[in-house]
């Protein structure tokens, strides 16, 4: 068990031997643990935290391996080594009464493979735009073609700060659907500079084949709530196919790939209803277990 650090509030510490940032909020309940997606940082979750923090809920968000203010793994990355990654952050997380994980993206994938590992402490799972049978387009192409978009990153004669500036520009649109702050926009560019874009491309190239490789999931252990936006460019709706069976799946018309920052509010009624299944959930154990 561990007290929360203040709401909002970064914090350097140390998982699983990654050098990391995160922000969270003290409080009550089964902690959340909030995991960002590719080449994004615990930052995207700033508004839904802040709802959580008014709540008084625990909560935790980290920045993943490679990203936002993180450090680098000794190792080369790779879907296990996140997965012992988010294995860590729920131990750091659980303030002992079990935890919640909220991912997006990247973060939903990582999200759902330790619901299916049957992480100890793991109450149940949201899930928001995970990659599935059908991704976009460029990342699709990464795995040939990131190597040389690196290399070409890390030599284009332009500023870093028009990089890291016109990539922010990018998620803004693909991403938010032009729904976020300007706010959220500036402080996702401010942790890509022309060395960290160079990582994450490398990065999403040797990951992504990880992703179209990996065998399709079967029914969880715990409950989860699969969502997808209609107009989500990155992780399209129809990629829900790949995940029948896994958990209540929820499309939601308009939506786009990062609801945390364009509708806070949709994640907090999706997170209470996956509380409410938790709760189902437990006292029909308990009436199947009777003390």
């Amino acid at each position: 068990m561990r007290a929360l650090h203040p709401a909002l509030v970064p914090e350097r510490i140390v998982i699983a031997d990654v050098d990391t940032r995160c922000l969270g909020s003290r409080g009550t309940g089964p902690a959340l643990l909030l995991l960002h997606g590719y080449t994004d940082s615990a930052d995207t979750w700033r508004p839904v935290l802040e709802q959580l923090a008014r709540r008084g809920r625990a909560a935790v968000a980290v920045d993943l391996p490679y990203h936002g203010a993180a450090g680098l793994p000794s190792a080369p990355p790779s879907l296990p080594k996140f997965d012992e990654f988010v294995t860590a952050a729920t131990q750091y997380a659980d303030t002992g009464d079990g935890v919640i994980i909220v991912g997006n993206s990247l973060g939903a994938l990582l999200a759902v493979r330790a619901a299916h590992s049957q992480l100890p402490g793991l109450n149940g799972v949201l899930a928001l735009g995970t990659p599935g049978s059908v991704i976009s387009p460029a990342l699709r192409a990464l795995p040939r073609f990131g190597p040389v978009i690196a290399r070409a990153v890390s030599v284009v004669p332009l500023p870093s700060f028009l990089l890291s500036e016109a990539a922010g520009w990018v998620y803004w649109l693909a991403c938010t659907g032009g729904k976020a702050s300007a706010l959220a926009r500036r402080t996702y560019s401010s942790h890509l500079n022309r060395t960290r874009l160079s990582r994450l491309i490398e990065l999403g190239a040797r990951v992504v084949p990880e992703i179209e490789r990996a065998p399709r999931l079967g029914a969880l252990s715990v409950p989860a709530i699969l969502w997808w936006g209609s107009r989500d460019f990155v992780c399209p709706a129809r990629g829900a196919e790949a995940f029948t069976g896994v958990g209540q799946i929820v499309l939601e018309p308009g939506g786009p790939h990062c609801p945390q920052l364009a509708n806070p509010d949709l994640v907090l009624s999706l997170l209470d209803r996956l509380e409410t299944q938790i709760a189902s959930a437990a006292a029909v154990r308990g009436k199947s277990n009777p003390a």
